[in-house]
């Protein structure tokens, strides 16, 4: 397979009505997909083979079919399910000095790794933006940079040529 999209993760409205939902991602096994079912800030783990069941094209992609999904609040309230690929970290290919590997072998070594990229790249940008929200929301800026300035020695050290301004500038003297 060649790794056909870039993303790891999608969210879906559900509504109950549903057959399937098909979340645009491809994943090497179907144990490497999670869902997440979501109403305002609860968040339930569904489980494979009981709330949902999961299946992979020729190509890869990702298909979902509704079993046992916990019901669509009331309107006006929404829910939606996250639907994410974890690919597994570990090497499953292992390879022969002085055999030439099979180019099968190698397209699902460099798959594992363009999936796993996207993975990261999701999670890190989702902690930077989650993180920078919460400090934003909380006034935190500064408040880091208040605190910061006050932990900086004002008076000049004994031994050396240089001290903090109360702006938190190294002045040499």
């Amino acid at each position: 397979m060649t790794v056909a999209s870039s993303t790891a993760t999608a969210t879906l409205n559900w509504t109950g009505v549903e057959t399937g939902f098909s979340p645009g991602f491809q994943a090497m096994q179907a144990s490497d997909v999670t869902v997440t079912y979501v109403v305002g800030a609860i968040q339930l783990q569904l489980v494979a083979g009981t709330h949902y069941s999961i299946a992979l094209d020729g190509s890869g992609f990702v298909q979902i079919a509704p079993l046992a999904l916990p019901p669509p609040p009331a309107a006006p309230a929404t829910s939606q399910l996250v639907i994410a690929r974890n690919t597994s970290p570990l090497q499953a290919v292992s390879f022969a000095d002085g055999v030439p590997p099979s180019a099968e072998a190698l397209e699902q070594v460099a798959d594992a790794g363009a999936m796993r990229d996207q993975e990261l790249r999701r999670d890190v940008n989702g902690f930077a933006t989650a993180a920078f929200a919460a400090i934003v929301a909380s006034g935190g800026f500064q408040t880091l940079y208040a605190d910061w300035l006050a932990s900086l020695p004002t008076a000049a050290p004994a031994s050396h040529g240089v001290f903090w301004n109360d702006a938190g500038v190294a002045v040499l003297s």
